[in-house]
C-alpha cells in the first residue's frame, strides 16, 4: 500500500536540508492524476508539527519575509502570508516560510 500525503510530506521534510516550501513540496509531490495545493501541504504540515510534540523532533521554521521591506515577524509562522502587514508597505511579494524535520 502507498504512503498517505502527509506522510509524503514529512518525508520530505526530514530529508531537507535546507528546508522546503509549500510551493516546492507541492510541486515534488502532485503529479497529472493527484494534486496536491500548497494549503493542502501547509495543513499537512500543521498537523505533522502537532505529532513531533510526541517524538524527539522538532520541526523548524524560516519565517516568510517580505521581499520589499525585510518584513518577517509575522503572526503565523506556517501560513504563507498574501501581503506585507508591516506600516506603508502592503507588498504582496512575500517569500514562502521553510521547513524542515531535525
Amino acid at each position: 500500500m502507498g504512503k498517505t500525503d502527509r506522510q509524503r510530506v514529512r518525508e520530505l521534510l526530514e530529508h531537507s536540508i535546507n528546508g522546503q516550501t509549500p510551493e516546492v513540496i507541492s510541486e515534488r509531490l502532485s503529479s497529472k492524476d493527484h494534486i496536491i495545493s500548497e494549503s493542502e501541504v501547509v495543513n499537512h504540515i500543521e498537523h505533522i508539527r502537532k505529532s513531533l510534540r510526541n517524538e524527539e523532533k522538532d520541526m523548524m521554521v524560516c519565517p516568510p519575509e517580505c521581499l520589499e521591506c525585510g518584513y518577517n515577524s509575522f503572526d503565523d509562522l506556517l501560513n504563507v502570508p498574501s501581503k506585507c502587514p508591516s506600516n506603508n508597505c502592503y507588498s504582496r511579494r512575500i517569500a514562502q516560510p521553510r521547513y524542515l524535520i531535525d
